[in-house]
């Protein structure tokens, strides 16, 4: 005699969902918490870090005019053997905007990995590079995004 399969008790079905809900959310949690901080998704030798631009070789970051810029001044370094003429074109701004912050992450596509040696040629020097931001920086918190956690670039 064959017996009829017969349909899970509706209490096993809704803890199958509500498990199955869990995972949905936890996951697109997850992706929403990485997505903001690119030194988590990018590989470290990939991203450049860098200080608010002083004058020397390039334009000076004005404290005066923080509230109502849109171009931020940086200065980079560069380290073994750079493009010649030094020319910062090739980096990536990425952008991260939050009600009271902005981070900066800037990308070189093009670094190489040296693994457990060190890159080595050429010289060290700054170079000065302007991100042009899509909004006023406003007074928010300036972060470095090329380590983590985000570095701060405090502004007078």
């Amino acid at each position: 005699m064959t017996t009829e399969p017969t349909a899970p008790a509706p209490r096993t079905r809704s803890r199958r969902l509500v498990i199955l809900g869990i995972v949905v959310v936890v996951i697109v949690v997850g992706v929403l918490a990485v997505r903001p901080f690119p030194a988590l998704v990018y590989p470290s030798w990939q991203l450049v870090g860098w200080e608010l631009g002083d004058g020397v070789g390039g334009p000076r970051f004005d404290p005066a005019k923080a509230r109502t810029t849109t171009v931020v001044a940086v200065g980079i370094w560069v380290q073994g053997t750079p493009r010649l003429p030094l020319d910062p074109s090739y980096l990536e701004p990425i952008i991260t905007y939050t009600p009271w912050s902005v981070m900066i992450t800037l990308r070189n596509p093009h670094a190489v990995d040296c693994g457990a040696l060190p890159c080595v040629g050429g010289y060290t020097t700054t170079i000065s590079f302007p991100v042009q931001l899509s909004e006023p920086l406003g007074g928010r918190a300036l972060f470095d995004g090329s380590q983590f956690p985000p570095a701060a670039r405090p502004y007078p």
